[in-house]
């Protein structure tokens, strides 16, 4: 992995350059923690950039009503310092139309892609791996989520405010999947992406599908590569894993949160995307991780149970 200037953590940074494998799940659990309502706040002050400097809650902020001049509660090591907010959502109330309420979870990061690739609600946002932290430290103005693209924005009052994305897909908005009519909050669980520059997306009642991240930092839309509609052969997606093996094939294994079975999938070669089912491998799929060469994958899958594969093997 490449080298980072630092990494939020609960609001704040950890100085440092490498990230080890076994800290990567420590990383995105604790992404997630910050976006919890504990740091939710429009208008919520910002952590100090000292260690051990609680912060008074002003009177003029909408989130300190009842509570101003009382402290935040300080941070102190290994916590070096605070870098940034990325989102705010704060008095957002749950929506499953336009753009879903746009709380973030699952952050993984790419350095093969320079990518952090982060659930927003139910969309999928890539940010340039560079800049990332940079444009927080800089407190680049946050945009709100009615200014997303999609057939007509939400009533978030006050609207909820993310760093802008490089690129991302909505499977609800311009990305042109069919959207069968089911009631209930969240739709997108899982995502990975490969090397030709496909990000896998498992969509829940919506099936999954591949969209094409080209890399840019304009907040582009990625454009669909194709959707595979769930049917009676299907597991319910709520996590997707792909991977390619010596001779140049690559794979994909949709997995449900629900059932003990996946689906394979074919899907093509570096010069040709397909996508032919192959077959219903009796393995689960919870969590999974890969090295940093892409020649082996360990899965958790849903009893506990891990295991370690070769791409071959596997």
């Amino acid at each position: 992995m490449p080298n980072f200037p630092s990494v939020c953590l609960l609001g704040g940074c950890l100085g440092g350059n490498v990230i080890p494998n076994r800290f990567r799940w420590l990383l995105t659990f604790c992404l997630s923690l910050a976006v919890l309502p504990p740091a939710y706040g429009q208008g919520w002050p910002l952590p100090a950039k000292t260690p051990n400097t609680p912060v008074p809650c002003p009177a003029s902020a909408p989130s300190c009503v009842g509570k101003e001049g009382k402290l935040t509660a300080p941070y102190s090591l290994p916590i070096a310092t605070f870098t940034g907010r990325y989102l705010v959502s704060d008095y957002a109330r749950d929506i499953q139309f336009n753009f879903r309420t746009a709380r973030a979870f699952k952050v993984r990061f790419a350095p093969d892609r320079g990518r952090i690739y982060m659930i927003l609600g139910s969309a999928l946002a890539a940010y340039d791996i560079k800049t990332f932290f940079t444009r927080l430290e800089a407190g680049e103005p946050l945009m709100g989520e009615n200014e997303v693209p999609v057939a007509y924005n939400t009533n978030h009052t006050p609207p909820e405010q993310f760093l802008r994305w490089g690129q991302w897909f909505y499977a609800e908005g311009p990305g042109g999947w069919q959207i069968p009519l089911a009631d209930g909050q969240d739709r997108l669980f899982g995502f990975d992406w490969d090397d030709r520059g496909y990000v896998y997306l498992a969509y829940s009642v919506y099936g999954w599908g591949l969209a094409t991240d080209g890399g840019g930092n304009q907040a582009g839309i990625m454009q669909s590569a194709f959707q595979q509609v769930t049917t009676g052969e299907d597991v319910s997606p709520s996590n997707i894993m792909s991977f390619s093996t010596s001779d140049g094939s690559y794979y994909a294994i949709v997995s449900s949160e629900s059932s003990a079975n996946s689906n394979l999938w074919y899907m093509g070669t570096s010069a040709q995307l397909q996508h032919e089912r192959r077959g219903y491998p009796k393995i689960s799929i919870f969590k999974f991780a890969k090295n940093a060469a892409g020649t082996r994958i360990g899965v958790v899958d849903l009893d506990g149970t891990v295991k370690i594969f070769t791409n071959d093997s596997l």
